[in-house]
């Protein structure tokens, strides 16, 4: 969510475990159930997102954001000796009824990726996750989503490089925003190799283009 607001309010998370195999993992939230590898929503947008087998299903959280958007999230990510390599984290949000003035806008991010069909606005960072998670508000959907990863005894970065992808109705108060994030490790870099005089830096756009490719391949979007 890119505006700014005030404190979070309450969590829910319902999950039901199948017992074939063990292995068919199906959790249901207020818009969002997963079965498998498939997160079907019933609100905007309507449909199916699939994520490559080789991320697992982490977890979902529910709350109301900075006390003006019911948000609810899905994880999934690729976990390797306890060590997040990669995941992607699906947002659903939307502005409280009572917030009748408030529309988001991402009129500086481009809309230049396509998935399923539809218009997606894109931004890109690398960042260093202790860094980060000393400026992080109480409340936020970074700390809900860094909280299902660790309470599962993942460990996350230290640095990372992450794509925001964002998807608005019609009014833009209501988004789908998917956030994929890679290890740094696994390119033997760090976040501050791609900074600003950064030994780095002139990978930096040869990178977000391979990170592009790569978030669009992990997934199967069909949605109104």
């Amino acid at each position: 969510m890119k505006q700014n607001y005030s404190f979070a309010r309450r969590a829910l998370l319902v999950i039901t475990t199948s017992a074939l195999l063990g292995l068919a993992f199906i959790a249901e939230a207020t818009q969002g159930e997963v079965k498998g590898q498939t997160l079907s929503s019933s609100a905007f947008p309507v449909g199916t997102i699939t994520v490559d087998p080789k991320f697992r299903y982490v977890g979902s959280s529910e709350f109301v954001l900075y006390g003006v958007a019911d948000s609810e999230i899905h994880v999934f990510a690729e976990i390797e000796n306890k060590v997040v390599q990669r995941f992607y984290w699906v947002q659903f949000e939307g502005y409280l009824p009572e917030k009748q003035h408030n529309t988001y806008n991402y009129a500086s991010d481009p809309q230049r990726t396509m998935i399923g069909g539809h218009a997606f606005h894109e931004r890109s960072w690398t960042t260093n996750i202790d860094v980060g998670r000393k400026k992080m508000r109480p409340g936020s959907d970074s700390a809900a989503v860094l909280k299902l990863l660790e309470d599962k005894g993942y460990v996350v970065g230290p640095d990372v490089m992450q794509m925001r992808l964002v998807r608005l109705d019609e009014a833009k108060r209501k988004e789908l925003m998917i956030i994929y994030s890679e290890n740094l490790s696994l390119h033997a870099l760090t976040a501050a190799d791609l900074a600003e005089g950064g030994k780095a830096v002139a990978q930096r756009d040869a990178l977000i283009d391979g990170l592009r490719v790569r978030a669009v391949a992990g997934l199967k979007v069909e949605m109104k």
